[in-house]
C-alpha cells in the first residue's frame, strides 16, 4: 500500500498491524521471574497524520485493544494498549517487541506518514 491507498485499506491494515503488535508483545514475554531492572512505563507508540482520533480508537477496538492519545514533540501520538506485564525489564521487552512491529510497518511506508516507535519512560 502506497500513496493513494483508500481509507478501508488503511483501516484494515491498521487492525492487522495492531493485532501483530499484540502478538509480538505476548510472544516476547520472558515470564514473571524475569522482571529485574528499573521500574518503567515503556509502551509501544505511533502517530498517523490525517486520521481522526475517533477512527483510530475504533480501529484499536476492532483489534481488541485500546489507545491513549498524548503529545509527542508537539504532535499528536498514541500509546497502543497491548498486554505489558511486569514493571521492569519484562515490561520493557514486551513494549519493545510491539514497538518494533509498529516501527517496521512505518519504515515500509505502508501508510504515508505513519510512524511507530517504543516510548521509553523510567518511573
Amino acid at each position: 500500500m502506497k500513496t493513494g491507498t483508500n481509507n478501508n485499506e488503511k483501516y484494515q491494515a491498521l487492525i492487522s498491524l495492531f493485532k501483530k503488535a499484540k502478538e509480538a508483545a505476548i510472544a516476547s514475554d520472558p515470564g514473571d521471574t524475569n522482571d529485574g531492572g528499573t521500574c518503567n512505563l515503556d509502551s509501544p507508540a505511533f502517530s498517523v497524520p490525517q486520521m481522526r482520533t475517533e477512527t483510530i480508537k475504533e480501529i484499536a477496538f476492532k483489534a481488541g485493544l485500546n489507545v491513549c492519545e498524548f503529545s509527542h514533540r508537539g504532535k499528536r501520538a498514541f500509546w497502543l494498549g497491548v498486554p505489558l506485564h511486569g514493571q521492569g525489564n519484562r515490561r520493557a521487552k514486551m513494549a519493545r517487541a510491539a514497538g518494533n512491529v509498529l516501527r517496521d510497518f512505518g519504515d515500509a511506508g505502508s501508510i504515508p506518514g505513519f510512524r511507530g516507535w517504543t516510548y521509553y519512560a523510567m518511573d
